[in-house]
């Protein structure tokens, strides 16, 4: 029974030869959010999502039992994804952990497996191991050229706040941690650069001509459909300036294809921004594995000064109250 807990629509099958087996649909499970049990498992799960099903090659997913009946057996890479995924939704992450090396890939995952894979990024967890997972699953398919369903910095510093907290089965090694801080200083410099030049669009279209122009380059980026409604010249116009903004960032050894480009240029023009205690927080991370490491060329005696977030601006105003009140 504890095998299939995170399966609950499986059914169990048994060989003459004794051989136990879990079918499992592959349907688009959900966890719906429970006001009064804040931290229920119970799964809702959508099975008339046409999408889900056209991507999915396998309706099933048949998991052999070991034979010692201690786990279940994954035969493919988009098996064990939405296994994974279950037990995510679970919360059951020393068996998320267990899965990671089954998911990891240097090549793109095919349309099933990435319609489960993005599907995590739906799940909503705050729980310290959840964090954990999250950047471990982040480092599994760091190379091979794919968007995280989730911002890698956020997730990476709110591991790094939770560290205490994290159990001994999920925490990441220091050779993790520090391909993790390496990747998100690189997606911090691409977010800055793509950001300046956003900033420089806008300056050079300004007034309503710039608002009705900065919105034709956004739904250009953002839909094939826009691409083939335009005029040559306006698409050539964007092309353009994307080709530029990837040349720009290979030219400062930053990874990013065409689509990352187009992503992160999106969410330029949404305004978003690493914040700024995030920032501080992968900062002083990164100078203290440097410590540890002996990279920073500090002696052994020497302090690790570390950076803290400025003090917030103080209130002139004077608080009063009722001393009666409290007697």
């Amino acid at each position: 029974a504890k095998l299939l807990l995170a399966v609950p629509h499986s059914v169990l099958l048994q060989t003459k030869n004794e051989e136990f087996y879990a079918l499992v649909p592959n349907v688009k499970p959900a966890r719906p959010h429970v006001t009064t049990d804040p931290f229920s498992s119970e799964l809702v799960l959508e099975r008339t999502d046409v999408d889900w099903m056209e991507n999915a090659k396998n309706r099933t997913f048949l998991y052999p039992v070991h034979a010692s009946n201690s786990f279940l057996q994954a035969s493919t890479r988009a098996a064990a994804l939405y296994l994974l995924m279950l037990r995510w939704m679970n919360r059951d992450y020393a068996g998320v952990s267990k899965l990671v090396s089954a998911v990891g890939t240097d090549t793109k995952y095919e349309d099933d497996e990435a319609q489960i894979f993005y599907h995590l990024g739906q799940i909503s967890d705050v729980h310290p191991d959840s964090h954990a997972n999250t950047c471990k699953v982040s480092l599994a398919v760091a190379d091979a050229g794919m968007r995280w369903p989730w911002d890698v910095p956020e997730y990476t510093s709110n591991y790094i706040n939770k560290l205490s907290h994290v159990s001994a089965r999920c925490r990441l090694s220091t050779a993790e941690e520090t391909r993790l801080l390496a990747i998100t200083s690189e997606i911090r410099r691409t977010v800055e650069i793509i950001g300046e030049e956003v900033k420089e669009l806008k300056f050079r279209f300004w007034g309503q001509w710039g608002q009705i122009k900065l919105q034709r380059y956004a739904e250009i980026l953002a839909s094939h459909a826009s691409e083939k409604e335009t005029s040559y010249q306006e698409f050539k116009e964007v092309d353009s300036w994307v080709r530029a903004l990837t040349r720009k960032l290979r030219a400062s050894q930053l990874p990013g294809t065409k689509d990352d480009v187009k992503h992160h240029v999106l969410e330029a023009f949404g305004g978003y921004e690493i914040e700024k205690d995030v920032l501080l927080t992968l900062d002083n991370r990164t100078a203290y594995l440097e410590r540890l490491a002996g990279q920073d060329g500090a002696g052994s005696d020497d302090p690790l000064m570390l950076s803290c977030m400025p003090r917030p601006k103080e209130s002139l105003w004077q608080c009063h109250f009722d001393q009666n009140f409290f007697a």
